[in-house]
């Protein structure tokens, strides 16, 4: 649902190293993997400047190649292309367009701006469904991610957000090594008040810390059912 891409969020294949963890206490910690219930575990690879270069998950394999001002994220299953997305960096290093090409050719142009502290205001894609995804930014918190589209409003949503106050985000871009993204919330998110073309629905969210002040579980319900539960490892 959300733009992030990629994200729902695997380099080349010369690239499929260990991360190389670093200690210190202005890096992040970097999370090695996700046990998701009924699915697939995902593994997570890391370079030595702690950027992500390969994300694992059953037979498709997500990896990313960086330069001075470009990142390129493909992602593969066995020999067939899902998506290559070529994404141009500011000076600041956050993503500011980037081209999404599928099996069929080019499927999105995007361009994406960000507030002082890079987090993201919006993204506008202007193919031809022309997708604008506006968020709003409060207490260093994304409030709200709203996004519209001229594509039969099939891509149409807004979703309202609460945080648990005193917390630490320790599932952010920057944990898994994605900060070209921008800046994530500084906060755990609490609630997702989610309205799209399924309906009006809310989703709440519960953790479970390790003792590295990470996330070791993630437990989404919905009208107090369990839609989803997460377990997180970190290097």
């Amino acid at each position: 649902m959300k733009l992030i891409l990629g994200i729902s969020v695997l380099c080349m294949v010369t690239l499929l190293t260990s991360c190389i963890k670093d200690n210190s206490a202005d890096q992040p910690l970097l999370i090695k993997d996700i046990i998701i219930a009924n699915g697939c575990e995902i593994f997570y690879t890391y370079d030595a400047s702690n950027r992500c270069v390969s994300i694992t998950q059953c037979d498709t394999v997500e990896t990313f190649t960086y330069s001075h001002d470009t990142v390129v994220d493909l992602r593969m299953s066995g020999a067939m292309l899902i998506y290559k997305n070529t994404y141009i960096l500011n000076s600041a290093g956050f993503a500011v367009k980037y081209v999404s090409v599928g099996p069929a050719g080019p499927i999105a142009f995007y361009s994406l701006t960000y507030d002082g502290a890079g987090h993201r205001l919006s993204a506008i894609d202007s193919s031809i469904s022309y997708t604008t995804d506006i968020n709003t930014i409060q207490n260093s918190n994304v409030v709200k991610d709203s996004s519209s589209s001229t594509a039969l409003l099939v891509n149409n949503y807004s979703i309202s957000t609460t945080f648990y106050t005193g917390t630490v985000n320790r599932l952010s871009n920057a944990n898994f090594g994605l900060s070209f993204l921008g800046t994530s919330s500084s906060n755990l998110k609490k609630a997702d008040n989610i309205n799209n073309q399924q309906g009006q629905y809310i989703v709440n969210y519960t953790y479970t810390l390790n003792n590295q002040n990470g996330i070791s579980q993630q437990v989404s319900t919905v009208n107090g059912q369990v839609v989803d539960s997460r377990h997180f490892d970190y290097y």
